[in-house]
């Protein structure tokens, strides 16, 4: 009973309706780094793609795992790593999504805009 509980607690305390919204498949067109917001675009084949509660990603490195989103935050757990990582949603519609990137390069935006297929 105890789990089912926190499962019911865990669902209603994400965003069910961005979950709905990000689904399916993105693939990432510019990012923009540092205070000048220099723009680069970036090659095919960097894709992100969602059906919930999985994501998987696919350019130079490939990752796999589940995500949820909660506070305008986009939740990703890896199947190969015990740490989640958290990414700030910038920006969610029907056919474009911004994330911001922050590492030990700095901080950047990636827009990824929805595969029509």
């Amino acid at each position: 009973m105890s789990v089912l509980v926190l499962i019911v607690v865990t669902l209603s305390c994400t965003d069910s309706q961005s979950e709905k919204l990000i689904e399916g498949q993105w693939h990432a067109v510019k990012i923009t780094e540092g205070s000048d917001n220099k723009e680069h675009i970036l090659p095919d084949g960097i894709l992100l793609n969602f059906h919930y509660p999985k994501y998987n990603f696919e350019g130079e490195q490939e990752e796999a795992g589940n995500y949820y989103i909660k506070d305008g935050q986009l939740h990703l757990i890896p199947y190969e790593q015990e740490s989640e990582r958290n990414i700030p949603i910038l920006k969610l519609t029907t056919d474009s999504l911004i994330l911001q990137l922050v590492d030990s390069l700095g901080t950047r935006s990636v827009q990824f805009i929805r595969n029509k297929n």
